[in-house]
């Protein structure tokens, strides 16, 4: 019997780049698009009084770091403490110059759409020991390895896309790179540090 994980989410279009395209590369209904469950998700436990916060952290490893980016890039930023991608495979850079994913072109963002994205104060939580790209689940297409030959490698070259797009446009970028000694492609490593670096210490 398959997994309910892969009915639900059956590959990369879907989950890691959030169902923002269909099988012939045409641009979905926003609504419909899985970068926006989080936010309608939200609101639903705040109606059903599930939780009184106006606000949630957001926080994925992986494949759930690529959809974490993608989301942050796509939707309001309203509902955020604060978000944190992790170890992603490959990532869609800041510019709308590229089609999505490569970039953020083609899909109905605009110039604001990215000053915001550069804005926010993402978190690329980066294992140190995550350099194989031999790995079958490594991202290996053209995009993907023109950013670097691991993940490790990539998420500076994000960092300084990013920085340059914001130098370009004449906007801060507020994007920071955390370097996590000792970790490969450990989600549970990754997701314990991330813990300790936003709530260590607090009561």
């Amino acid at each position: 019997m398959p997994r309910p994980d892969l009915l639900a989410w059956p590959n990369a279009v879907t989950y890691n780049n959030g169902h923002v395209l269909d099988d012939r590369g045409n641009v979905r209904p926003r609504e419909g698009w899985s970068l926006a469950i989080p936010g309608r998700v939200f609101a639903l436990l705040r109606e059903a009084g599930i939780t009184r916060r106006g606000k949630t952290y957001l926080w994925g490893h992986s494949a759930g770091g690529q959809f974490v980016h993608r989301l942050l890039a796509t939707q309001p930023h309203g509902i955020f403490e604060a978000v944190g991608a992790a170890n992603p495979g490959w990532y869609t850079l800041p510019t709308l110059d590229l089609a999505y994913p490569d970039g953020l072109g083609g899909i109905g963002l605009t110039r604001d759409d990215v000053v915001c994205f550069l804005g926010y104060p993402l978190v690329i939580f980066s294992g140190d020991q995550d350099i194989d790209g031999t790995t079958e689940n490594f991202p290996k297409h053209d995009a993907a390895m023109a950013q670097g030959p691991n993940r490790f490698a990539r998420a500076q070259f994000y960092l300084e896309r990013g920085r340059a797009e914001a130098a370009r446009l004449g906007v801060p970028c507020r994007w920071n790179r955390v370097v996590v000694p000792g970790v490969a492609h450990e989600g549970m490593r990754m997701s314990a540090f991330a813990g300790d670096y936003w709530f260590g210490g607090k009561s």
